[in-house]
């Protein structure tokens, strides 16, 4: 089994061969910032279905990913073996690189630090615990109560927004196409959230 250094000299390799190293098979390129646009991607889409609480599930694993590839990127630097456990191992943790994020207080002149609040801890917490439940399944009968949902699902958006506009997210890497998508993500994940909080809102109250 190939470790991992060897893995990301032979991915260096095909990625920087000037023909795909194998005729026929369609391949596709990913880093980092893409990785994190197309988790946030994956939130509007989901929030976009009509059975949308069904796919809260779908949403809370989409949107850990997303907050988790976000805050990766925002304290990754020019050395992405910062963001490694060790030399050629494995991503660091989940509150490992919040904690890392919180203690940035900028790595450019032009940054500001991201604020967190305790309510917006709070909110990591439980999309980050729905998220690794359904990643990690238990066979048995999983039962959510949805009215606060997306009052979390807001407050993730949020700080996602702060980590993005922060000055440490590598932006001036992002194509114009690309920052248009985020843009677009989060207009929409915006008005998808006003449409779910309504349509929990008119469901009949328990009396």
């Amino acid at each position: 089994m190939a470790t991992a250094e060897e893995t990301q000299k032979i991915i260096g390799e095909i990625l920087s061969a000037k023909e795909p190293p194998y005729k026929g098979i369609c391949w596709e390129e990913w880093d980092e910032r893409e990785n994190a646009i197309d988790s946030l991607e994956q939130v509007a889409e989901y929030l976009d279905e009509k059975y949308v609480n069904h796919r809260a599930k779908r949403v809370s694993v989409a949107l850990d990913h997303a907050f988790y590839s976000f805050t990766i990127c925002a304290i990754t630097g020019t050395n992405y073996e910062q963001v490694l456990k060790e030399k050629g191992g494995d991503l660091i943790g989940f509150w490992t690189s919040l904690e890392r994020l919180e203690a940035q207080p900028g790595r450019f002149v032009f940054s500001v630090p991201v604020v967190i609040t305790v309510e917006q801890k709070e909110h990591i917490g439980i999309i980050h615990r729905f998220a690794n439940d359904f990643k990690h399944f238990v066979p048995m009968s999983y039962l959510i109560k949805l009215e606060k949902f997306p009052e979390a699902v807001s407050s993730l958006i949020q700080v996602i927004k702060s980590i993005y506009g922060s000055g440490d997210f590598p932006v001036y890497h992002l194509s114009e196409e690309q920052k248009a998508r985020v843009r677009s993500a989060f207009e929409k994940i915006d008005l998808l959230i006003l449409r779910w909080k309504e349509q929990i809102d008119s469901l009949p109250k328990p009396t």
